[in-house]
């Protein structure tokens, strides 16, 4: 049974810069899913999808035919339903017991899809996966209790509280520390926050933050 899941949602293309660490951890045995016209995404990186999943109202007939081709189980569901295609993607992930799914294509140049998939991810029906999400180059991590993030000094961090106010945050490997502090929806103090090791500790007594990691500008040139 796999541990973690790889979901390509409908959004834009994965960023060149995530190329090889998904090919890595879907050819590591990784729960590939594809969330309706994540299929194309997924395909454009050479992977086979365990599941196709979603009303199908995006992705091409030909991404379908070679999903089916190659055993991808397809899960049509009717457009009239109440969930998302990523949201069915992230429930069969849950269904099928992976403690860790990354979502790919979250936005898509659609500010509403961007907010609404974000918001998604950070919900309590999602709170015995670890998540994170890719979006262009940058990187998103749902924290519940502990997280660690990594990267190098100068990087940018952006704290946001969702869904209510983030209590007892604490945090090391940042420029500016929190201290068993309080961050509130809609507050500023935790935006554009810097790394000082390649390691930053995030920890949050109750509540959820969502961790934004702009790419640095180098890196995506």
């Amino acid at each position: 049974m796999a541990n973690e899941a790889l979901i390509f949602a409908g959004g834009e293309p994965l960023h060149p810069m995530w190329h090889k660490e998904i090919r890595e951890r879907a050819r590591s045995g990784a729960l590939v899913i594809a969330a309706d016209s994540g299929i194309e995404h997924l395909h454009a990186l050479g992977l086979v999808a365990a599941l196709l999943i979603g009303d199908l109202d995006s992705a091409t007939t030909e991404s379908i035919e070679r999903a089916r081709s190659e055993g991808t189980v397809i899960d049509e569901h009717s457009a009239d339903k109440d969930e998302t295609d990523l949201a069915l993607a992230l429930r069969a992930a849950r269904t099928a017991r992976v403690t860790h799914a990354t979502v790919l294509g979250v936005g898509g140049g659609r500010t509403d899809h961007l907010f609404a998939n974000a918001l998604l991810l950070a919900q309590d029906s999602y709170a015995d996966l670890i998540i994170d999400a890719r979006f262009g180059p940058d990187l998103l991590t749902v924290v519940r209790a502990r997280t660690t993030l990594t990267g190098a000094p100068g990087d940018l961090v952006t704290l946001l509280a969702v869904g209510g106010n983030a209590k007892g945050v604490t945090t090391s490997g940042l420029r500016w520390q929190l201290n068993s502090e309080q961050l509130e929806p809609g507050s500023s103090r935790g935006v554009s926050n810097e790394m000082i090791a390649a390691e930053a500790v995030i920890q949050i007594e109750s509540g959820v933050l969502l961790t934004i990691q702009p790419a640095p500008l180098e890196s995506i040139r």
